[in-house]
């Protein structure tokens, strides 16, 4: 029984990655048509890009603190 059951499971799981390979392709091949060409395809593939602050008000402050002390960093 559990044989079967890891067949099955491996089995599914390859069927996965290869749909997850053509959905990248597919975004790979698209990104020509987007204004941004190729330069706007992000790593990894189909994934958004991670936030990037434009101006200063848009990053957050940080506390670093000790057991003794405690620092503000903005």
């Amino acid at each position: 029984m559990y044989r079967l059951h890891k067949r099955f499971s491996a089995l599914e799981l390859e069927r996965a990655y290869s749909e997850i390979e053509q959905l990248q392709a597919q975004i790979r091949n698209l990104t020509v048509l987007t204004p941004e060409g190729e330069a706007g395809l992000s790593w990894p593939v189909g994934l958004p890009a991670p936030f990037t602050p434009h101006s200063r008000f848009e990053v957050l402050g940080w506390d670093y603190f000790t057991e003794q002390h405690t620092f503000a960093c903005a």
